[in-house]
């Protein structure tokens, strides 16, 4: 069932066993998993159906450290982000790309600060293969094996160096027009659009949430929900502003007696890394899985990982590479003058590729979210988002590395920028013809980060929050390190995951009415 918030009335009281806050990806995956089972769910999203039917955003969000266009990396709307992927895949859909995270990103890496997840992959694999059926993936998606077996051969690398890596996409309409068709199937369900949450009460001592404080952004008509329980699943930064915001118990807001609300702020650096110039056709060839192609009605591009072997020798973060076909007016005027002399000495034959990064970002507590308050009282958030020498050294290793393996297997040549500076020329605007040549993947991660330890952690391994009896955060804001993947597979996982672990609360222990299922058929 879906609501507009705008008919309801002011001091009006809505009522669930289960209050999630945030209609996106995550959010979705919590209430259709609880739907499943015995507990009426209130589903808040402060956008409308669409994108163009948002109010304004509340306050305006500034960034301090980078630059970084963060009021352009949220999207308020019943799919939430899930509007703005636009990476075209062939069937002519927007999409974005779906992957688990690797064995390494779990564990405690001393080189990596703040590193080691209190959950092991296996532990997120039955939940991985309900998010892929959410995302419209097949679950043999998660048999990395048999793709290889079935795709052309990738390029002769060394797998100790350099891994080829299979990845598939799902298209946006699987979390926007889908899933909330989805939704009114869901009876004990109840979706309200235009239900902006501004704050979370909590009794006097701090220890139980009791009404979620919503406004309408139309008039200021503000009504309440009740509820047993509270789960926010509003995104990195949304989910670290509303704890911060709401100060009915403390003046540093929810969970954050040890000061880590809004900390270890992390997103996935990209740009582009510099130009391949393959040597032959038949290398040419065989970069045809390295480009976007259908496999069993699925999405797939091959990707280059740095290896686990050379991540533990060298000590570097994770980061994967992807080639693109690319014309050379795309370059600055040295690239483009070594890549065309290049391209002739090998026969004038092959195209350009350039070649992108995504890079992991170590957990870093200066690089954060913070809120102030407007005139009017409303809080904006404010990320002062902050990279270390870590991030910059995987940078610079990993071009030289790809540089290296391509001219050792007779592959071709890899031009990138020369670097003189401590950034490896990453954040010089002289690099390519951006004025700043790394951006953001509009990943927010990190803020309220999952450890069992509340001196270093905002939630447990359950995602509840420290100290607080009945409050869920759930989505990449708990990640306690990024990887270099985009989050969504994961934080959809966890949110089935937390929605699992709700039904067994003796709060919520009721008779079931209904089975209701996920998008795409997962119950």
């Amino acid at each position: 069932m879906i609501h507009d918030l705008r008919k309801l009335p002011e001091d009006a009281e809505l009522q669930a066993d289960v209050c999630v806050v945030g209609a996106g990806p995550v959010g979705i995956a919590v209430a259709a998993a609880l739907a499943d089972g015995h507990a009426d769910v209130l589903l808040l999203e402060g956008g409308g159906l669409e994108p163009d039917e948002a109010p304004p955003p509340r306050g305006v969000a500034r960034a301090a450290g980078l630059p970084y266009p963060l009021q352009e990396t949220r999207v308020r709307a019943v799919g939430g982000t899930a509007h703005a992927w636009n990476l075209e895949l062939p069937s002519g859909e927007m999409g974005a790309l779906m992957r688990p995270l690797e064995p390494i990103d779990f564990v405690e890496r001393e080189w990596v600060p703040g590193s080691g997840w209190p959950i092991d992959l296996p532990a997120l694999l039955p939940y991985y293969a309900r998010a892929y059926e959410f995302a419209g993936l097949p679950p043999t998606a998660l048999d990395r094996d048999r793709w290889l077996d079935e795709e052309p051969q990738p390029l002769p690398l060394d797998p100790t160096r350099l891994r080829s890596v299979p990845l598939h996409y799902a298209s946006r309409e699987r979390f926007t027009l889908a899933a909330a068709g989805a939704l009114p199937a869901l009876e004990r369900v109840q979706v309200w659009h235009h239900a902006d949450v501004v704050e979370l009460e909590t009794d006097a001592s701090g220890r139980r949430v009791v009404g979620a404080v919503i406004r309408c952004a139309d008039d200021g008509t503000e009504v309440t929900a009740r509820a047993n329980v509270f789960v926010l699943a509003g995104g990195g930064a949304e989910n670290a502003r509303l704890l911060l915001a709401s100060t009915t118990s403390s003046a540093a807001g929810i969970g954050n007696r040890h000061d880590l609300v809004g900390r270890c702020f992390m997103e996935h650096p990209q740009g582009a890394t510099g130009v391949f110039v393959p040597r032959s056709a038949d290398v040419v060839a065989q970069l045809s899985s390295y480009a976007m192609h259908q496999r069993h009605g699925t999405a797939v591009r091959w990707h280059l990982y740095l290896s686990e072997e050379i991540l533990r020798a060298e000590r570097l973060l994770g980061y994967y590479a992807a080639l693109w076909p690319t014309e050379a007016d795309w370059l600055a005027d040295d690239l483009r003058d070594l890549a065309l002399r290049a391209q002739q000495a090998f026969g004038a034959a092959a195209p350009l590729y350039a070649v992108s990064f995504q890079v992991e970002q170590a957990p870093n507590p200066d690089s954060r979210v913070t809120v102030a308050r407007d005139a009017s009282g409303d809080t904006a958030i404010v990320l002062d988002w902050r990279l270390t020498p870590l991030e910059y050294r995987t940078l610079v290793r990993a071009q030289q590395i790809i540089q290296e393996e391509f001219h050792l297997r007779g592959l071709g040549t890899v031009f990138t920028k020369p670097y003189a500076d401590d950034t490896g020329g990453f954040e010089t605007g002289t690099w390519r013809t951006y004025d700043f040549p790394i951006t953001g993947a509009h990943h927010h991660m990190g803020t309220t980060r999952m450890h069992e330890d509340p001196r270093r952690g905002v939630v447990d391994a359950d995602c509840k929050v420290h100290d607080v009896d009945n409050l869920y955060v759930v989505g990449a804001s708990v990640f306690p390190t990024s990887s270099h993947v985009n989050p969504t597979l994961t934080a959809t996982a966890l949110g089935v995951r937390l929605g699992e672990h709700l039904h067994g609360l003796e709060a919520l222990a009721r008779p079931a009415s209904h089975a209701a299922q996920l998008p795409g058929g997962a119950t």
